[in-house]
């Protein structure tokens, strides 16, 4: 199969350590501060590529430090970076994630550079070389709608992850083989306030080929006009649960690369997921495939 693309943000991750997450108007104590790279795109490409595919990775990030940083960490992973845009006209996204005892988090995303992909730049891809691609919402939602459009005429697979949560278009679900949000972002896609099951009726009814719903400790699901195949979590210690879902889609996308049925994909997903919430950070806290076998094979 050609290549995995993969387009969408890249941030700083800032990570203060809380005993608990700050109400409305309160003031916490942290006790730590850490810096990881990280953004939704740039967490499902690194995902993919330490699963051992090749992976492309499209998107923009400022000519600061915090640019240079991440350029540096994506060359050390292996990423090609052909598509990848610098611009002086705004800092590298930025996120400022609270985490607390529990590995629960509150995230703050300041877009950046990543508010500047457009369609133009979309227009600058040659999707034929590649077989999957892979989009989120954390980058405007023209450019995401316009790549998905020019991926699905150029015959890749495509999967959206539906986050941060917003409605997508039915024309938009139309061209998407793969649909993959967490519960709270299914609720908004079906506008529906049902079980799962009910809500992903309602996805299915719209169209939607593939729906894969992250269910956090619980495994994931997916549901098609074939039935429903259901993969449990295994149990593990959690840390900080920022970038498991991005994790998941990322090696999700790697699994169908390697050319892994959808169940077996869900599998090596969940695995690579619940390896990465027993360690601090998104990026920082990503295993390689032969960790995800490791843990798939107790599954």
């Amino acid at each position: 199969m050609k290549p995995i693309l993969v387009i969408g943000s890249s941030n700083t991750d800032l990570v203060a350590s809380v005993e608990r997450l700050p109400g409305e108007g309160e003031t916490v104590m942290g006790s730590s501060l850490q810096k990881f790279t990280g953004g939704k795109g740039a967490n499902q490409a690194v995902a993919a590529v330490r699963a051992g595919v090749p992976v492309a990775f499209a998107g923009a990030v400022g000519t600061d430090a915090f640019g240079d940083e991440t350029i540096q960490a994506f060359q050390t992973d292996g990423l090609d970076l052909r598509y990848l845009r610098r611009t002086e006209s705004a800092p590298s996204g930025t996120a400022l994630i609270a985490v607390d005892r529990n590995g629960r988090n509150q995230i703050v995303v300041v877009p950046g550079a990543n508010g500047l992909v457009d369609r133009e730049q979309i227009d600058t891809i040659e999707f034929s070389e590649f077989g999957l691609a892979v989009f989120q919402l954390e980058i405007p939602h023209p450019a995401v709608w316009h790549g998905l459009k020019k991926a699905h005429e150029a015959g890749c697979i495509t999967l959206l992850n539906p986050a941060p949560a917003a409605t997508v278009p039915a024309e938009i679900l139309a061209l998407v083989d793969y649909l993959i949000p967490n519960e709270h972002e299914l609720k908004i896609l079906s506008q529906n306030g049902g079980t799962v099951e009910q809500m992903a009726k309602v996805m299915l009814d719209t169209g939607v080929k593939n729906l894969i719903v992250t269910l956090g400790s619980n495994g994931a699901a997916c549901f098609s006009r074939e039935g429903q195949i259901s993969v449990p979590a295994p149990g593990v210690p959690v840390v900080d649960t920022v970038g498991a879902g991005d994790c998941f889609v990322g090696v999700f996308a790697a699994a169908l690369y390697k050319g892994f049925d959808i169940e077996q994909s869900l599998v090596y997903a969940v695995s690579a997921a619940s390896l990465s919430v027993g360690k601090a950070g998104a990026q920082a806290s990503y295993g390689d495939w032969d960790a995800i076998q490791e843990l798939a094979a107790t599954t």
